[in-house]
């Protein structure tokens, strides 16, 4: 193959002159998430402002190894700084839904809860039924907190077949290490958790629903919302 060159495929089954098969690899119904990075906001006073809230289990069982959520599903309404988080995280959703996605629609927070793990502790998979978007932000300075994905395809779920090199094509989880200042936006029905804390430090998170608001739909399908 031609160095630095792009090749435009025509047909795939012949080859060049030089003996080398033109191919092409094709990313095709995609999952992603985009990453916002260090959005501008206070990350010391909202993590302070967190901090104050009261929290329980994110498990029905009072298992300690488990991370907790706050009692409230409206933080965003009640924290001092929310009226201020809320025009920064709708500048970024409204840059991933319109100009990333595509989507020709606007968004509204539902709910927003704070999320707590000790050293330690973890949850397990879980995703946020009867929502189109999920997202959470991170005000903590700690190098060593991770977020993971987990994939649905059923194509990567009937033989274990051995890899060399994990990628967006073969792989089940995608890790993620989160950073002071990060915001991600994925889709609600992704399979995510907290992976546990190996740090010393209390892992604190502030995650959101998010719903379409508008009108979806066609004919005798169409919702306000």
């Amino acid at each position: 193959m031609k160095k630095q060159e792009t090749i435009q495929i025509q047909e795939l089954d012949k080859q060049e002159e030089d003996g080398n098969v033109k191919f092409l690899v094709q990313p095709i119904f995609t999952p992603s998430f985009i990453l916002f990075k260090k959005i501008n906001l206070n990350h010391l006073k909202i993590l302070n402002e967190l901090k104050n809230l009261s929290f329980n289990s994110t498990n029905n069982e009072d298992d300690e190894n488990n991370s907790e959520i706050s009692n409230s599903i409206k933080v965003l309404e009640e924290i001092p700084e929310g009226n201020e988080i809320k025009k920064v995280f709708k500048n970024c959703f409204d840059f991933g839904i319109r100009s990333i996605w595509r989507y020709n629609i606007d968004h509204q927070i539902i709910n927003s809860w704070a999320t707590r793990a000790f050293p330690k502790t973890k949850n397990e998979y879980h995703n946020h039924k009867n929502f189109w978007l999920s997202a959470v932000y991170y005000p903590c300075n700690e190098r060593n907190f991770k977020i993971k994905f987990l994939s649905d395809r059923q194509d990567l779920g009937s033989f274990q077949i051995p890899v060399y090199d994990n990628n967006i094509y073969n792989g089940r989880s995608w890790e993620y290490t989160v950073e002071q200042g990060d915001l991600i936006l994925f889709n609600a029905s992704l399979y995510h958790k907290i992976v546990k804390n190996i740090t010393p430090t209390v892992r604190y998170s502030l995650a959101m629903n998010i719903l379409p608001k508008g009108k979806i739909g066609f004919k005798d399908g169409t919702l306000v919302l």
